[in-house]
């Protein structure tokens, strides 16, 4: 988010049935000088409809981009390029997947309000079909189990808020998960056509590492 002295500059995003719209929110009153409580009130500024939000007073927003499909995360890096994912596992509304990956990099060039670029990449819905571990699957599975790995320590303090007699089965639970995404890894996410598992010995031995830990 870039804040200058005139105005706060966020990133907005609305969902409807059919479409997802990105819109750039200016607020026109940040870093104004305070105003008494019977001030008159200032006209709005604002040009054109807000691309349909309903927006508190002092606040404006214009489309950046629309027709992008079932929008779920957004990210601005530092050049100001909008990443976007677009997947889900049944794709909203029911309707095909759209082709080219579901990644999307959104960028405006001409310094004109709205992306003039929209480039998908990514894994693609005919790279899973066919079991094609690509460079970009490899990178996703590395990312998601890297993720898998952050949640796991950073649930580790809830095992002292629990029942003592629950902890062995919640440390055995996130011993096995956890060693599970090390052979995810190990195999170099060769998850398309097998299935990745662990042994019963690797099993059983984490729950008596459980039991002797908790005891």
């Amino acid at each position: 988010m870039a804040i200058s002295g005139k105005g706060r500059l966020g990133v907005s995003l609305l969902v409807a049935p059919s479409f997802a719209v990105l819109a750039a929110i200016v607020g026109m009153t940040a870093g104004a000088s305070p105003t008494r409580a019977d001030a008159p009130a200032q006209k709005s500024a604002c040009q054109g409809d807000n691309g349909g939000l309903t927006l508190s007073p002092g606040f404006c927003a214009t489309i950046f981009v629309d027709n992008l499909g079932h929008v779920r995360h957004l990210v601005v890096a530092p050049d100001g390029t909008v990443y976007a994912n677009t997947w889900s596992g049944r794709y909203f509304p029911n309707a095909p997947p759209p082709p080219g990956g579901f990644l999307l990099a959104l960028k405006d060039t001409t310094g004109g309000g709205r992306a003039d670029v929209v480039q998908r990449f990514g894994v693609t819905v005919d790279d899973l079909k066919n079991a094609r571990r690509t460079e970009q699957f490899g990178r996703l599975m590395e990312f998601e189990t890297g993720r898998a790995r952050r949640y796991y320590r950073e649930s580790a303090p809830l095992l002292d808020l629990i029942q003592p007699e629950s902890r062995p089965s919640l440390w055995a639970l996130i011993a096995i998960y956890s060693r599970l995404l090390d052979h995810l890894a190990a195999s170099h996410y060769d998850v398309l056509i097998r299935r990745i598992s662990l042994s019963s010995l690797e099993k059983t031995w984490i729950v008596v590492r459980a039991a002797l830990r908790w005891t």
